[in-house]
């Protein structure tokens, strides 16, 4: 599933916003690009929050 399921809409956005469908093309591209250089740096962010509560957690269970 994912990006697949948007290749029948760039004709449609092409036509909705007066542009070539090489430019929407390259809209898509782009997003994609940014999608796939954003999620290493979220993926870390949240292993090191999920990390922090996890050890909170683990005193407290453990002092209990």
């Amino acid at each position: 599933m994912g990006i697949g399921l948007t290749d029948p809409i760039p004709p449609s956005i092409a036509r909705g916003l007066q542009a070539s469908p090489s430019r929407v093309s390259l809209l898509f591209t782009s997003y994609l690009l940014i999608t796939a250089l954003a999620m290493p740096v979220t993926a870390f962010v949240s292993s090191r929050i999920r990390g922090e509560s996890d050890r909170g957690r683990a005193k407290r269970v453990g002092q209990g």
